[in-house]
């Protein structure tokens, strides 16, 4: 950017670009020996040119600024500062923090394009750019305005009226080839500006509001108050009182009483809800004050007396300390007060009736619900409980603490489920968002990310909690009007004249509670004073503390005259009145009259959220000077633990409980006075309050909150009770997982494969692993019994770990290390199955983890056989996913050419094989089974974690719905009567000529056509289970049609009749498989994006589906099955020889095919069925006998769950 350069030379900046970076040619402003120098934040944006942008893309390069000074690198540009993008804004950079310059101190600087290694690529600019820092905040546009005219669309058309207008047509002799490519560049980007501008439009869009839309304003004070007036005397408390009722607005400069000023320039109308500062009992007064009140768009919420106070006390006592940081109870050597469960019964009350309030007043499809501060943190999750879809927001004027005080709350689960139950959860500044996010984290495991437009939001129950940061600010031109007032100026005059001209004027106003730091203040003024004794009597300390309506009167009054005693003892001490202090209301004129006295402004808070006092000073400031707003006098001094200090940035930044540097500050702004410096400062600040609006930054609010709406595609349901209700959300296509229907499909099933996660399924996350406990392995063992089951445990744990934690149970199948290793009986006995590959690329993943865990405290490596995990679950949550992202990095650049990948989950580092996953794993193991057992016709999944994501992807591109293979004259729904499959009577010439072998007409093998699905698993000792039907069966008339193989041919021994009935058993038939027969779940644990097509809350839940599995399961289902063992019948999938068949007395049903005999298998039995349309067969399993009753095993699994 040439410093010399105009607006009109430039062409692509033209006119009404204020924010553009142009050089001031005053000279430098010459900071005085010992003063603090001034600075400027600014910003960077630029353009990479189209030559070098898909360069950079494909390079992964960045862009960096670097300049003069240590800000920019001195020129290094391995120490520039690095520029960001969006996809939707490439190639358009820019810095995310700014970076502090002195002001009017001019700077060089240089885009520069670096590789991927750091390496210096080249420069975007061939020659060095200038700039001088003016003002509190710049913003250096060498983008041409794109980014800033993507936010401001109204300004493009001036952007291309400026371009022609001062663009000349070059001649013929003057289009040089770099002119032309300038020129080409610049038509470049402005027509990528036009394809992403709607992109970034949909970034910020909202459904618009109208006219019939409304906002609930929820605080807990009305900004109107009620009085019962006896002509012109306030007869309150006195409640019977002859008079009739009055309402009087608020003249606190507070963020609700201003906002109620502002109604009506809203779009739509406000109502006001809250308490009207009365306790009322009589019902015709309460419907009086009702009636009144609705004029002033207010609705009453009437507490009784006692129900007041011990809310009062439980916000003070309890809420307001822990969230300003503060744990009162082992401050003082009193005995720490017990939580009280009354008062927090109180707390939990006022919120109901709050609730009850705005469940009448809300149209919950057209009005949005704006909650105000911590005295009503419940009441968006009460709000839901009736309006499950209404639209609320919560926004907290106060701090949020640290995760680690936050935990110090015994409710602490309770609030944040509350708060969370909102739409929109909006704060004052970023700390406080990053607590509340850590701890969401750390109490409740909940994750948050980041949208596109800059949104944060926390995922909770399948719902995406939107959050916002932004202060509160002044309503500037009302406190101007107000300042200006005949009576506030006449009550100011008459408090200068009481001081005079040469006494200045310290003042505060602050609240009467501990944490305002008067006391602190007053030590210091002290010290001040006896530093200098010179001043005593030119300077003069006013400190008025008042009494919130949400805080405990006992205390106040308690704490008020401690302070009256100590300014008593100060001013005794010199002499004269030196403080001058006061306690209780004060009015709207008196305060405002102090603040145009009022020299300095002194604010010592030991913690608070935004102090609107300095804000309403520097106001009162300008109201002084209206004509000279750069002649201003004045200083303030604030708190570092106070909001103030982070946005007034003219401020003097003082920490209160260093005694020193607060006299030192008091000195410092004594001395300033007058200065041009000061001057500066409180023209910078009043600069900044003037041009943020309290209406402004209500509306963005709304904004935001219609943006976080509850989306109408989505179902929302209410559940829970007390305050553990809880609001989730449902979309079509992710549904909450029926028990019901499970167990049906679970039941109709005769070859089932289930598929289990451990930690966070079957047991809770832990960092070291964690067993399941014993009433889940004693759900495992039964389900694993049933002999139809094939249950496979995938971890990624070691096999120990899973051998120690499931060796009770029998028959389960195992896959640790995400499958790089398994041992599924049915497949391969006891044994463990891997891959062997190079691991040499351990040495160098081990020693780069070794660092990382000894800069990271609670972290270690733990050592697979086919990875290493680096686990930080104990570490700090937000310090550990910074080390894991560079870890992460790290290990991708080192290991790029072995084969290998690296895997970021909960709490985790992994870097494994490629290839080695539960989706890859759950494939081979199927695949197996099915060559050895048939197709499964019920395939359940679960699992919480990324890696179960592949498992739920894997299974849903297997088991995709296609054609169905069934002929359409067959019924597919079969399964529900327990069938296995139908031969029609006019294919049985089929059956007899494949059973003879393959035929050159029918192209098929019996292993093709005929699944004999039997669905036994292994059971006990390796053996099998098979019906003890009779080697001799019936062929009475009526009961059965007997197929016999008489020399080698399979022929039809008796002729079909009637249906017989099958004693006792369930019919065993023959059934073409195909994809379209399996019934697969795939079931996430906790509602989040997921491939999963059902999903469970938690653990418990989890718990609950298997319970019902095992129920289905019980010994009783299969009671009618005989166990062979090892010994007279052979592993899966080995073909019989006649001698093996003759001794079983049954068929080997090994891999679910008939197998190619020589010998005879007489059992083979077949019924008729009069209840089907068309004559079919099916092959029975025999008389089991009569079915058992509930066994020993089934009464200990209920013990267990019930």
């Amino acid at each position: 950017m040439d410093p010399t350069a105009s607006a009109a030379d430039n062409p692509i900046v033209g006119k009404g670009q204020p924010d553009i970076a142009t050089v001031d040619t005053d000279p430098p402003l010459v900071v005085p020996e010992g003063e603090r120098a001034l600075y400027t934040r600014v910003f960077f944006r630029c353009v990479v040119p189209q030559e070098y942008a898909s360069k950079l893309k494909e390079d992964n390069g960045k862009v960096v600024v670097v300049g003069d000074g240590g800000a920019l690198g001195h020129w290094d540009h391995r120490k520039g500062i690095e520029l960001f993008t969006q996809e939707d804004m490439f190639p358009c950079f820019y810095t995310v923090e700014p970076m502090k310059f002195q002001t009017k101190v001019c700077v060089s600087y240089q885009y520069a394009l670096v590789t991927q290694d750091g390496d210096l690529f080249t420069y975007i600019d061939k020659e060095k750019r200038s700039m001088v820092p003016t003002g509190g905040e710049m913003t250096i546009e060498d983008d041409f305005g794109m980014y800033r005219n993507a936010l401001h669309p109204e300004d493009v058309s001036s952007l291309f009226d400026d371009r022609s207008s001062s663009v000349e047509a070059p001649s013929q002799s003057s289009q040089t080839p770099e002119g032309n490519a300038h020129i080409v560049l610049n038509i470049e980007c402005l027509l990528l500006f036009e394809q992403r501008m709607a992109a970034i439009r949909s970034l910020d869009s909202f459904p618009p509001l109208e006219s019939n839309n409304g906002v609930i304003m929820v605080s807990f004070e009305l900004p109107v108050k009620v009085e019962k007036v006896d002509g012109d005397v306030c007869c309150i408390p006195v409640l019977d009182a002859v008079g009739k009722w009055v309402a009087r607005a608020s003249v606190s400069g507070n963020v609700i009483p201003s906002m109620y000023k502002l109604r009506h320039e809203y779009p739509v109308r406000v109502m006001f809800v809250g308490w009207p500062g009365v306790h009322v009992k009589d019902y015709a007064d309460q419907r009086e004050i009702r009636e009144l009140l609705l004029d002033y768009d207010c609705i009453p919420v009437f507490l009784a007396e006692d129900l007041y106070h011990n809310f009062v006390n439980f916000c003070d006592r309890f809420l307001w300390p822990i969230f300003h940081s503060v744990v009162m109870s082992f401050v003082s050597d009193e005995i720490p007060r017990p939580f009280d469960l009354q008062q927090w019964a109180a707390y939990q009350t006022v919120n109901q009736k709050f609730s009850e309030v705005v469940w009448a007043a809300c149209r919950e499809d057209q009005d949005m619900v704006w909650i105000h501060d911590i005295y009503l943190l419940l009441m968006p999750m009460l709000v839901g409980r009736k309006l499950p879809t209404a639209n609320v927001g919560l926004f907290l004027h106060t701090p949020f603490p640290s995760s680690d005080l936050y935990k110090c709350l015994p409710v602490r689960e309770e609030l944040l489920k509350g708060m969370l139950c909102a739409d929109l959860v909006g704060f004052q500044f970023f700390e406080y968002e990053r607590h509340f996010l850590t701890s969401c984290k750390r109490i409740l495991g909940l994750d948050y990310h980041f949208k596109k437009g800059g949104f944060v939001s926390v995922d909770y129950l399948g719902r995406e909690v939107a959050l916002r940061v932004g202060h509160a600010c002044m309503h500037y031109d009302y406190t101007m009007h107000k300042m200006q007032e005949p009576a506030v100026v006449e009550r100011a005059r008459a408090l200068r004249a009481h001081y005079g001209d040469n006494v200045i004027v310290y003042a505060s106003v602050d609240r009467c509670d501990r944490l305002s730091g008067i006391g602190l203040k007053f030590r210091a003024w002290r010290l001040f004073l006896e530093q200098h004794p010179n001043v005593v009597g030119r300077a003069v300390l006013r400190q008025h503390a008042y009494v919130p309506k949400t805080h405990s009167v006992e205390l106040a009054h308690k704490l008020a005259c401690e302070l009256k005693e100590i300014a008593a003892k100060i001013n005794k001490q010199f002499g004269i009145e030196v403080i001058h202090f006061e306690s209780g209301p004060l009015s709207a004129v008196d305060r405002m009259a102090l603040l145009r006295v009022a020299d300095v402004i002194l604010d010592t808070s030991v913690k608070s959220g935004l102090n609107l006092v300095p804000f309403e000073y520097y106001v009162a400031r300008a109201a002084l000077s209206p004509t000279s707003p750069t002649n201003l006098r004045g200083a303030v001094i604030c708190s570092e633990f106070s909001g103030c200090s982070r946005v007034l940035i003219g401020s003097l930044s003082v920490n209160p409980w260093n005694t020193d540097k607060l006299v030192s500050a008091i000195q410092d702004a004594k001395h300033m006075l007058g200065t041009p410096e000061l001057a500066e400062r409180l023209y910078r600040d009043t600069a900044y309050v003037s041009s943020h609006s309290l209406l402004t930054w209500a509306e963005d609010f709304l904004c935001d909150l219609r943006r976080a709406q509850k989306k109408a595609e989505m179902m929302y349901i209410t559940y829970g009770f007390g305050a553990n209700f809880r609001l989730m959300g449902l979309s079509e296509d992710f549904q909450r997982l029926e028990h019901d229907e499970i167990l049906a499909a679970y039941k109709r099933s005769k070859f089932r494969v289930l598929f289990l996660d451990n930690e966070g399924e079957l047991t809770n996350l832990h960092m070291h692993g964690s067993p399941p406990s014993e009433k889940v392995l004693q759900m495992l063992r039964v389900i694993c019994r049933d002999p139809r089951n094939v249950v496979v445990v995938l971890s990624g744990r070691s096999p120990d770990h899973l051998e120690k934690w499931f060796s009770s149970v029998d028959h389960i199948g195992l896959a640790a290390e995400h499958g790089y290793y398994y041992q599924v009986p049915a497949l391969n006995g006891d044994s463990y199955a891997s891959e062997k590959d190079d691991t040499s690329w351990k040495a160098i993943a081990m020693e780069l983890m070794k660092q990382y865990v000894a800069r990271t405290q609670g972290s270690y490596i733990e050592y697979k056989g086919s990875a290493l995990v680096w686990q930080y679950g104990d570490a700090d949550p937000d310090f550990g996913q910074w080390q894991a992202k560079e870890l992460a990095n790290s290990l991708e650049e080192l290991l790029d050419t072995y084969n290998v990948e690296v895997v970021c989950g909960k709490g985790y580092v992994e870097i494994k094989v490629k290839g080695v996953n539960k989706g890859i794993a759950a494939q081979i193991i199927l695949q197996r089974l099915s060559s050895i057992r048939g197709q499964p016709d019920f395939v359940l999944a679960m699992g919480d974690d990324q890696s179960d994501e592949l498992m739920f992807e894997k299974l849903k591109s297997l088991y995709e719905p296609k054609s169905s293979p069934i002929p359409p004259h067959m019924d597919s729904t079969m399964g529900a009567t327990q069938v296995l499959g139908l031969i029609h009577l006019h294919r049985l010439h089929l059956l007899a000529a494949l059973w003879n072998g393959p035929t050159e007409h029918s192209g098929l093998t019996r292993a093709a056509f005929i699944a004999i699905s039997t669905s036994w698993g292994r059971a006990s000792e390796g053996g099998l289970l098979r019906p003890p039907f009779s080697t001799t069966p019936s062929s009475k008339a009526g009961q059965a049609t007997v197929w016999k193989k008489e020399g080698g041919n399979l022929g039809l021994l008796a002729s079909h009749g009637t249906s017989t009935r099958r004693p006792q058993g369930e019919a065993l038939s023959i059934q073409q498989h195909g994809k379209g027969a399996t019934e697969v779940f795939t079931v996430s644990v906790g509602k989040k994006p997921s491939h999963a097509k059902w999903f469970v809350a938690d653990t418990h839940e989890v718990s609950e589906v298997l319970a019902s599995l095992a129920t289905a399961s019980s010994s009783a289902a299969y009671a009618g099955y005989e166990v062979l063992s090892s010994s007279t019948c052979p592993a899966w999938g080995r073909q019989l020889n006649p001698c093996e068949v003759s001794r079983s007395g049954g068929v080997a049903l090994g891999n679910g095919y008939a197998e190619q005999y020589e010998g005879s298998p007489e059992s083979y039995m077949f019924s008729y069925d009069e209840n089907f349309e068309e004559q079919e067969l099916f092959m029975s399993r025999g008389d089991f006998g009569e079915e058992s009753g509930e066994d020993s095993e089934m009464a200990e699994l209920r013990q267990y769950l019930y």
